[in-house]
């Protein structure tokens, strides 16, 4: 009795099994911390402030988008950075969605977490900068 033999699989199944390690860990990162400022979010909802949450949304958004990193390269996608991106990006999106004066800034941060899932770092600099532009006129 013959076994057959065992058939590697073809190149285009072994490319899709290879997954950078880092951007599992921007998109992981940009996800969780979305998460965490959607959960602090909500809870700061119930406890009630004082400004208007638009306003408020997009001042914070705007103060951590200038504190990441100008350029972004494969090591620059840290843990640290992606929480504080995905920060900014879930903020901005909040003030967008509570008052339209914001839409473009929420646009932005979208742009801005696309790039980071695909993990298309210049991309992601440069959006960086555009709503760094976006708060500056705000």
């Amino acid at each position: 009795m013959q076994l057959p033999e065992e058939v590697p699989p073809p190149e285009a199944a072994r490319r899709r099994r290879k997954v950078n390690p880092l951007l599992l860990a921007g998109a992981a990162g940009v996800l969780v911390g979305a998460l965490v400022v959607g959960i602090l979010w909500a809870a700061s909802s119930f406890v009630g402030g004082g400004g208007d949450a638009a306003d408020d949304d997009a001042a914070a958004a705007c103060g951590v988008f200038g504190r990441v990193p100008d350029e972004w390269k494969p090591e620059t996608v840290t843990e640290a950075n992606t929480y504080q991106l995905a920060g900014a990006i879930a903020l901005a999106q909040s003030a967008g969605r509570r008052d339209a004066k914001y839409a473009t800034l929420a646009t932005q941060a979208q742009q801005v977490q696309q790039a980071v899932v695909t993990f298309d770092t210049g991309r992601v600099a440069q959006l960086v900068v555009d709503v760094r532009n976006t708060c500056a006129d705000l």
